[in-house]
């Protein structure tokens, strides 16, 4: 009976991370639309200063939008995982398959901010320290999905020896 009472728990649960998730896909699409107006008008609109007044400024867009597109794939992947959870597929292979993937895109995201940084000479320590909690949090997120898929190769094992 417990069993069926946290069951019912996660279902309730998770069905509001997953309108949380989808509100953050959403904010996340927004800022990607605005983005390519942005870099449209800078590029098709004609320039006061000349053609190379805003060439960094074009860089810096460019190199912000990366890891703009692979944290909307981290929310995506959790609102897969969610919309599973509140369907009733609590922590089977593709349940957990897409958590992992919601991590992997996570270290890519620090990966991609880690990058632009570079390529902007900003990477100094004093930020890094902040920048430092995207790579946590996905390897936080793949150690999870780790335990889970271990925990069910273990349900599986014990119901083939009982």
């Amino acid at each position: 009976m417990r069993n069926f009472e946290n069951k019912e728990k996660i279902v309730q649960v998770s069905g509001a991370l997953k309108i949380v998730s989808f509100l953050l896909m959403l904010l996340l699409g927004f800022g990607m639309v605005t983005w390519l107006f942005l870099l449209l008008s800078r590029i098709m609109l004609p320039l006061k200063h000349g053609p190379t007044a805003f060439t960094n400024t074009n860089r810096e867009l460019v190199l912000l939008f990366i890891p703009g597109v692979m944290e909307f794939m981290v929310w995506l992947n959790f609102w897969n995982f969610f919309s599973r959870l509140r369907e009733g597929h609590l922590f089977d292979a593709w349940t957990v398959k897409r958590l992992m993937n919601a991590g992997r895109w996570k270290i890519a995201a620090w990966f991609g901010v880690l990058i632009s940084m570079w390529v902007e000479n900003k990477l100094e320590a004093r930020p890094l320290g902040g920048l430092l909690d995207g790579l946590f949090v996905g390897v936080g997120i793949i150690f999870t999905a780790w335990l889970l898929r271990e925990g069910q190769t273990m349900e599986e094992e014990q119901k083939l020896t009982v």
